[in-house]
Parts: C-alpha cells; sequence; structure tokens
C-alpha cells in the first residue's frame, strides 16, 4: 500500500475528519492498493492541538476559550466565562464558572520565609569543594534510580 498525497486523500475523508486536518487536530494519512485499489486510513492525533471531542458531533474540532469576568479577591470569589465551539457541527455552549475567593497568608506558616532556603549551600549535591558529580544515586524525586 502506498500513501496518497495531502490533496488527494481528502476525496477518501467525510466532512469531519476534513474539519480535523483543517484545524490541525488530527492528521490523516490514507493508504491505497495499486492493485486492488482498496483503502486504508490511519489517524493521527496531535497532541496538544487546543481542540478536544465534540460531544455532538465526535470529532476533535471543539475549541474552548475562557475569559475571566469577575476577578477573585480576599473577600469574594470570582466567575470565568467559558465558550465552547465546535469547527466541524458548529455546536456552541457558553457556562460560567466560579472560582474560591484568595486565601489570605498567615505570617507563622508562611513558606517564603528568609531564614529557610531550599537552595543552602550546606544541603547541594553539588558542592563547590567537589570537582565534578559526587554521587551514584539519585535522590530527588522521579525513580530513584541508581546511575
Amino acid at each position: 500500500m502506498i500513501p496518497l498525497g495531502e490533496v488527494e486523500d481528502d476525496a477518501h475523508l467525510d466532512g469531519g475528519q476534513r474539519a480535523e486536518e483543517r484545524v490541525g487536530s488530527v492528521n490523516y494519512v490514507v493508504l491505497i492498493c495499486p492493485g486492488c485499489q482498496a483503502t486504508r486510513t490511519l489517524r493521527h492525533g496531535t497532541w496538544f492541538s487546543g481542540y478536544s471531542t465534540c460531544g455532538s458531533c465526535s470529532y476533535k474540532t471543539l475549541r474552548s476559550t475562557s475569559v475571566t469576568t469577575v476577578h477573585a479577591t480576599y473577600d469574594h470569589g470570582g466567575q470565568v466565562q467559558t465558550t465552547e465551539t465546535c469547527a466541524n457541527c458548529g455546536h456552541h455552549h457558553s457556562y460560567t464558572t466560579y472560582t474560591s475567593a484568595l486565601t489570605r497568608p498567615s505570617e507563622s506558616s508562611s513558606s517564603y520565609s528568609s531564614s529557610s532556603s531550599d537552595y543552602s549551600s550546606s544541603s547541594s549535591s553539588y558542592s563547590s569543594s567537589s570537582s565534578g558529580y559526587s554521587g551514584g544515586s539519585s535522590s530527588g524525586g522521579g525513580a530513584g534510580s541508581s546511575w
């Protein structure tokens, strides 16, 4: 099977698939058998395209935009207006969500006090007296594997 070009493969895609390609959320590759003309369509989703699957048409052509209409303060919560629009079927939906009020920091439990530092020279994995890497195992986060 050989792949068709971008223009030729559009003839083998439905309208929703063409809309997904147009917005860049999915890329389709259509393979064709030169002998029997049978086709096979491969779907390659794009990560972080900004589009999600529409609940109305089931294509990955739904774009959501959010605007803060009322900012949260220490005295009251905020409001966010979200609008969803589908580039394929035209589905349109707007809704409001409410956010919590801000929390006042307490002076006794501040994590940014000047007396403590996450980057002090005494707890550093790389000390100025060493001439290179000074360890054989990973100790912070992750899987903790030995090197």
